[in-house]
């Protein structure tokens, strides 16, 4: 996200730089570990990567190449697949990768990342690659969307508010900030996707403390970022309300 941040503002050439650390810093199974149990890095990192060339339009050659296919790889095979229909099935185990959302779950926020990264990786592919390979992991992409949104539709904030949780058995609560990525900044959403503006509404009218968002597990306390995120959904979907956040 950081990167994100410098690539708009113009610092293009110190993303690259730190991109093209990436490669060394990746397992040889292909994970992009920062600690043992976050399952969104992978999904950061190729979507991140697809995101540079999309804006700056330099080609990612063949080291940065090879790293995405292995990340791809290591997405695909960390999914959850039990030939279930549970809500869980076709997700990331439980991790921790969206700490200040609680404890170890099936978090949205990773299946997000996850997607938008094999959808990043299949780009990047077809332009600089492999066809075949980018068309697999385009579909590979789809799938993991699929799971997620049918999960979504089986949880418990959805069957009551048409809201999305953080996770396929959580309720409601704070924690659900996190599932709105899949607007911003990942525009997995359309804008004014009404399941995206629920989960908003939800978190306006009950998350709320001073006029900003208050995080209330672990991380806990009025947090300036999470307020800009509820905000964001807002104004891709030119919501008026966006002005008072």
């Amino acid at each position: 996200l950081m990167l994100h941040a410098m690539l708009h503002a113009g610092l293009a050439d110190r993303c690259d730089r730190t991109l093209e650390s990436f490669p060394e810093r990746q397992k040889r199974n292909g994970y992009f570990q920062s600690q043992e149990g976050e399952w969104d890095s992978n999904g950061q990192v190729l979507w991140i990567l697809d995101r540079f060339d999309r804006v700056t339009g330099r080609p990612p050659g063949p080291r940065r190449i090879q790293a995405v296919l292995k990340g791809a790889d290591w997405i695909r095979k960390k999914r959850i697949r039990t030939g279930t229909n549970l809500p869980h099935e076709g997700l990331f185990p439980p991790g921790f990768s969206a700490e200040h959302l609680g404890p170890n779950d099936y978090y949205y926020w990773d299946a997000l990342w996850g997607a938008a990264g094999l959808h990043g990786a299949a780009r990047l592919m077809r332009s600089y690659a492999d066809n075949e390979k980018g068309s697999r992991l385009a579909l590979e992409a789809e799938d993991l969307e699929e799971a997620l949104f049918r999960s979504i539709g089986q949880s418990p904030g959805y069957r009551l508010h048409g809201a999305v949780p953080a996770a396929p058995y959580r309720r409601m609560d704070a924690g659900a900030v996190g599932s709105l990525a899949a607007d911003y900044p990942l525009q997995i959403t359309p804008p004014g996707d009404p399941r995206i503006l629920r989960t908003v509404d939800y978190l306006l009218a009950h998350c709320f403390c001073d006029g900003a968002f208050f995080q209330d597990m672990i991380h806990s306390g009025l947090n300036v970022y999470l307020t800009l995120a509820i905000a964001q959904p807002l104004l891709r979907a030119e919501d008026e309300r966006f002005q008072g956040l």
